[in-house]
């Protein structure tokens, strides 16, 4: 316990700088938390597979051309 005290006057010209510290690293993490929650609506905007263009044109080239898929990709090829 002596130990403590010891360090603690060490400490104790320094609780301003120690009391701003602590309040911007609970400010940081904080927005932090915040913009890593604020970031899930983006992601779920940016990697929405509902209502993409091209999986409409591929479920409609499909849909369309269900039996004959072959032949039409070789003439796509040439």
């Amino acid at each position: 316990m002596n130990t403590y005290r010891r360090i603690l006057t060490f400490v104790f010209p320094h609780w301003k700088h120690l009391i701003v510290a602590i309040v911007c690293s609970l400010l940081y993490s904080g927005l932090h938390g915040a913009s890593v929650y604020l970031s899930i609506p983006l992601l779920d905007t940016l990697f929405q597979q509902e209502d993409s263009p091209a999986k409409a044109i591929t479920q409609n080239h499909v849909t369309k051309n269900s039996e004959s898929l072959i032949p039409d990709w070789i003439s796509e090829m040439v």
